[in-house]
């Protein structure tokens, strides 16, 4: 089942990281970054909700093959997931509806962290 569970985070990574250099994405070399590209394409598909959820059911087979925590029965639901999430995907490709330049991918910016070594002083 880890097997399963890994291959299934790669199909959709390796589709993914195709479409991506297809259209010159810049953004495809990490882990981040493909899932970043994965929530892209799966907004333009017709359930963008239901296949986010799919997404990120995928990413957990991939931790799963890592920690090796999961059952037969929820590796085989993210199996499930990683089918229907690429036949969606395949079906808004031969549709045209994933964008040829790379959207801009809303971040959260994090403050940045105080540097502790100088403290203030006190008057």
């Amino acid at each position: 089942m880890l097997q399963a569970s890994e291959k299934a985070w790669g199909a959709l990574a390796h589709y993914v990281k195709g479409i991506a250099r297809e259209r010159e994405w810049k953004e495809n070399r990490s882990h981040q970054h493909v899932r970043q590209n994965a929530e892209i394409l799966a907004g333009c598909t017709g359930d963008p909700a239901r296949n986010i959820d799919r997404l990120a059911s995928i990413e957990r087979l991939h931790y799963n093959f890592y920690e090796k925590e999961f059952s037969k029965v929820r590796v085989r639901a993210g199996l499930d997931a990683a089918h229907d999430l690429l036949a969606e995907l395949k079906s808004a490709e031969k549709l045209g509806r994933f964008p040829m330049k790379r959207p801009v991918y809303p971040t959260v910016s994090r403050p940045r962290r105080q540097d502790r070594s100088v403290r203030p002083t006190q008057a």
